[in-house]
């Protein structure tokens, strides 16, 4: 095994990171290219009692594929998907292995040959994402009020252990208690970011995709107007939703400022019309309808709820169609894209700069005073920010934007505090898009702790050496003595 193990040398520099910008160390690194290679460097792992980070396309905001140690297990080779079939109850499935990208995925959906058209629901940021992160870290994507989480989407999984035992797991014959409530065994190792052991196949289920899809921006210059917009959407969410309401998204202006000023950097920022000086925020609204009535219902209502507003629907921008919807996704998407440009030049003056973001799920506080808190805890601490985000369900993404290594840790601090504050109250960490390394404190500041002690039980159940992705979500086993 250990002459398959090179030495991460300046060649492999790039792999002790991810899109967080945290940067870690290892003695080695492994590319597995089928579920024999894992099973074979798992039972080395256990032998020697080397620590291991599994990796996938390192597009993570999180630091949960950077590595603490140990060796790296990188899946970028095991990108095959299966032929497509039918379950018992009529559902497609199709088999893949978790190195496979976003867009490798659906680039193999299209040539399926199926009486429907189909696709797989969940669809974060990035395209270059492979699906086993997307499993592993729950990524769900804009579309999550229709389609659920991913959990929904991922029909089974083989899954490699330490020392190189292979489980099966398919949804519905395994339960397993965490934090007091009974959950599929399939979606422990969902959202599990690879603790417990190393995604080695998965079963994914597809549909068919909508015949109809609407995409709708509405620009916003008074909070006023903006705060009413959304509370009307949130009043007629059930409604709405019966029609086709997919995606409802939320990017303050210091987001769009960000786009625009990163807009020669990504072809995706440049795909909206020039921004308005005047525009503080903006909403971006998606629709999946089986009926053209229907998306034509959503839109007129979506007008009359802007025009009732104070929101001029005349300024606001509209797509219909698969590549017109596709192309502003993009730009909502690309919302990331410019934090993460942002960071990478913040850094050239401060190298120990990563990202600094928290994703809080706030229940149902309202949206005004979701925003608001953030908004003043930014000012108060002197910290720029950029705030975008899932409205229903208020699940909103900050991310500040320290220029200082002063500011950097003034973030933390806010962080924290906003995360005991919440933890008093109905919200919780979102660990959609994953804790890694960069969230874990929080996390552990804010999880009940019979959730706590049954994740820990869990872990010692699957991994008792403590060899998988050590530091990720949990302590290392260092901090736990």
């Amino acid at each position: 095994m250990e002459e398959k193990i090179y030495t991460v040398d300046e060649k492999y520099q790039d792999y002790l990171s991810d899109e967080s910008r945290l940067q870690g160390w290892a003695e080695g690194i492994f590319f597995p290219e089928s579920e024999a290679d894992i099973r074979e460097f798992a039972a080395w792992a256990q032998r020697s009692g080397a620590a291991a980070t599994i990796q996938g396309g390192r597009t993570g905001l999180a630091g949960g594929a950077v590595p603490a140690g140990g060796c790296l297990l990188n899946l970028s080779r095991m990108s095959r998907a299966g032929e497509l079939s039918r379950g018992c109850g009529g559902e497609f499935l199709l088999e893949v292995e978790p190195g496979i990208s976003l867009l490798q995925l659906r680039q193999e959906i299209k040539r399926l040959k199926s009486e429907a058209e189909l696709f797989w629901p969940p669809d974060p940021t990035e395209a270059s994402a492979s699906v086993g992160g997307i499993v592993s870290s729950g990524a769900r994507g804009i579309c999550a009020p229709r389609y659920g989480n991913t959990g929904r989407h991922v029909a089974g999984a083989r899954i490699v252990l330490a020392g190189g035992r292979v489980m099966e797991l398919r949804r519905g014959e395994q339960l397993v208690s965490l934090g007091g409530e009974k959950m599929d065994l399939l979606d422990l190792f969902i959202g599990g970011e690879g603790i417990f052991g190393v995604l080695s196949g998965l079963t994914l289920q597809l549909q068919p995709r909508p015949r109809h899809s609407w995409g709708f921006m509405f620009y916003f210059e008074q909070k006023k107007a903006l705060y009413a917009f959304v509370e009307k959407l949130k009043r007629s969410r059930g409604e709405l939703m019966q029609l086709g309401l997919a995606a409802a998204e939320y990017m303050d202006r210091s987001t769009l400022q960000l786009m625009e000023e990163h807009g020669e950097t990504a072809e995706s920022l440049n795909t909206a019309p020039p921004l308005d000086p005047g525009v503080l925020a903006a909403v971006y609204l998606e629709a999946h309808c089986g009926e053209e009535e229907a998306a034509l219902e959503i839109a007129g209502r979506l007008a009359d709820m802007a025009a009732e507003s104070n929101c001029d629907p005349d300024r606001a921008w509209a797509v219909s169609g698969e590549s017109g919807v596709e192309k502003m996704r993009d730009f909502r998407h690309a919302a990331a894209a410019a934090v993460n440009f942002h960071l990478v030049k913040a850094r050239l003056s401060e190298p120990r700069l990563t990202g600094l973001e928290i994703y809080l799920e706030a229940g149902d506080e309202d949206f005004a005073g979701v925003v608001e808190k953030y908004e003043a805890g930014c000012y108060s601490a002197g910290l720029k920010a950029a705030i975008y985000g899932h409205i229903l369900g208020s699940r909103l993404r900050v991310n500040l934007l320290p220029e200082s290594y002063a500011q950097y840790e003034q973030g933390r601090r806010l962080m924290a505090q906003w995360a005991r504050e919440l933890a008093g109250s109905r919200g919780k960490v979102d660990r959609q898009h994953g804790i890694g390394k960069l969230k874990r404190e929080l996390f552990l500041q804010m999880a009940p702790g019979a959730y706590l002690e049954d994740l820990h039980r869990l872990k010692e159940h699957y991994d008792p050496a403590g060899l998988w992705n050590r530091g990720t979500l949990l302590p290392p086993p260092r901090e736990n003595g």
